[in-house]
């Protein structure tokens, strides 16, 4: 058996990328705080930085070429 796939509520907004072919969703409420603006994940072996401003609503995500699965 595979391990679950965790899941996001319907209407939950999220920062959606896709990596390798692979979709992943990253719930903004999870970035509106100051001290969280930052996300750091590795996605397979891929790093990936998700950046968000609330002042302005800006978004931005940041990956490594190199892909050595070190977090950013």
């Amino acid at each position: 058996s595979s391990p679950a796939t965790p899941t996001v509520p319907d209407h939950t907004p999220v920062i959606g990328v896709v990596i390798d072919g692979r979709p992943r969703a990253y719930p903004l409420a999870d970035l509106y705080r100051a001290d969280r603006h930052v996300l750091n994940d590795v996605a397979g072996s891929t790093p990936v930085s998700v950046t968000f401003c609330d002042l302005d609503d800006c978004v931005r995500v940041f990956t490594d070429p190199r892909r050595d699965g070190v977090p950013l």
